[in-house]
């Protein structure tokens, strides 16, 4: 089923905090077209964003995410995606809350913004803040080659994604900004055709 055409928007999802680390704000593993969040606040809860279509070769087609405050989550990632045509401006990223976190055991955050797999995609005009111990502010990853079940066509390596304009501010020990990386050391994905320019990292 392919679900198109939605917007959310001006909504604060208040979540419970640490006592329910694992909840979420939207979270979608289908064929999914057309997706905005603009001026959303999710706080308090578990990882933000999951949108990645469904396996390594569905992906989202046009998901937006602009002028929104994704922080003090406490499981996953702000956002997550895997996306062909995005968006995503003017946004707060900040408080990434890990395992360790003080009074919350089960809290598993990780990285600010992880893209899985992203074509044609602008990140522009972010402020991203603290990620979890030795994760990432910003992690950009591709479809899998080279090993079982892995796609074996250009058609899906991340290419052409423009990163520019956002504050990198690192206020963590151990945090690497921004990578553009396997998920592992036994990984082989196919990254090109960046630009990265004017972004201020500190």
């Amino acid at each position: 089923r392919t679900s198109s055409d939605i917007t959310i928007m001006d909504i604060d999802f208040n979540g419970a905090g640490i006592s329910d680390p694992a909840g979420g704000m939207v979270r979608a593993y289908s064929e999914l077209t057309n997706i905005t969040l603009l001026r959303v606040v999710c706080r308090n809860q578990g990882a933000c964003t999951g949108m990645s279509g469904n396996g390594d070769t569905n992906r989202i087609t046009g998901f937006f995410v602009v002028d929104s405050e994704l922080y003090a989550y406490t499981a996953g990632n702000a956002v997550y995606t895997a996306v062909q045509q995005g968006a995503f401006m003017g946004n707060y990223v900040d408080d990434a809350r890990g395992p360790g976190y003080p009074g919350c055991a089960l809290c598993g955050a990780e990285h600010g913004m992880r893209f899985q797999y992203a074509q044609k995609t602008a990140i522009t005009n972010n402020y991203l803040g603290k990620a979890w111990g030795n994760k990432h502010q910003l992690t950009i990853r591709g479809a899998p080659r080279g090993a079982t079940g892995a796609v074996e066509s250009d058609e899906y390596d991340t290419n052409r994604v423009y990163i520019a304009d956002n504050e990198f501010d690192n206020t963590s020990d151990g945090v690497q900004q921004v990578t553009f990386t396997p998920t592992s050391d036994n990984g082989c994905t196919w990254v090109r055709d960046f630009i990265f320019e004017r972004n201020y990292v500190k």
